[in-house]
Formats: C-alpha cells, sequence, structure tokens
C-alpha cells in the first residue's frame, strides 16, 4: 500500500485566516480543485501560487476590505510610474554617456547628448513640439 501524497491547496488552506476559512474554506478548496484538475508542471504551481498570494493578502490585510489594502491599491500605479521615470532616465544618462565616451564615474560632457537623446528618442518628443508651436503661436497673438 503506498501513501498518497496530501493535497497541497488543504495546507495553503491553512494559511487563509481562521474566520474566512471557516466562512469560506470549502468553496475555496472546491474551486481550487476544479481549476487545477487537469494541470501539471508550472501551470500548477501558479495556481497554487496565486491561492498563497490571495491568502496572504488576507491575512495582512491588503485586500480591498481593509483601507490600508485601499491605499496601496491606489498608490502602486503612481509608484510604478515614479520607477518607470527613474529606469528611463537612467537609461537616457547612461546611453549618453557611451554616445559621448565619457568617463561613467565623472559624468563630463554628457549634459548635450543627454538633453538630445531625452527631447529627440522620447516618444513624448512631439508633445514638446506642440506645446512650443503653441506658446510660439499665443505669443504672436499677444503681441499682434
Amino acid at each position: 500500500m503506498t501513501a498518497q501524497a496530501p493535497d497541497p491547496a488543504c495546507f495553503l488552506l491553512r494559511l487563509y485566516p481562521a474566520p474566512y476559512r471557516a466562512a469560506h474554506g470549502q468553496e475555496i478548496a472546491a474551486v481550487h480543485e476544479e481549476a487545477t484538475a487537469d494541470l501539471t508542471g508550472l501551470t500548477l504551481l501558479r495556481e497554487h501560487a496565486s491561492l498563497a498570494a490571495h491568502a496572504l493578502r488576507l491575512r495582512t490585510r491588503l485586500s480591498s476590505t481593509h483601507p490600508a489594502g485601499r491605499v496601496f491599491a491606489g498608490a502602486a500605479p503612481f509608484a510604478l510610474a515614479g520607477a518607470t521615470g527613474v529606469a528611463l532616465l537612467s537609461a537616457l544618462f547612461m546611453a549618453a554617456t557611451a554616445i559621448t565616451g565619457a568617463d561613467p564615474g565623472t559624468h563630463q560632457n554628457v549634459g548635450p547628448a543627454f538633453l538630445a537623446l531625452a527631447v529627440n528618442e522620447l516618444p513624448i518628443a512631439p508633445l514638446f513640439t506642440r506645446a512650443g508651436a503653441v506658446a510660439t503661436a499665443q505669443d504672436a497673438d499677444r503681441a499682434g
């Protein structure tokens, strides 16, 4: 007689807070069992990870039913935008350093190349051009 390995969902359900597990445990187990019935390998692992992540979000009160979860959910897009902006500036600065051949430690004479990259290579360059054209037209209207 061989011992059958226990179902990982049983262990994953223990990650949920006890009151939530008592109220929704059977439903979660049934849905998880149905969703993972024919899965193997990485897909199965991904489903288990998703269940564990949901349980930990509830345990740490980072769900939409708690104020902290709503704050983090609202702040996430802004944090992502800020991190993307910093990464873009860093990439442009490294490219400008490579173009000018300046020593990366001193950053001498990188300014003009950095400005040229920022204005010419970014997809937002047309916005700067349009803003300049609008400002010029407004100045002409004021003068004339």
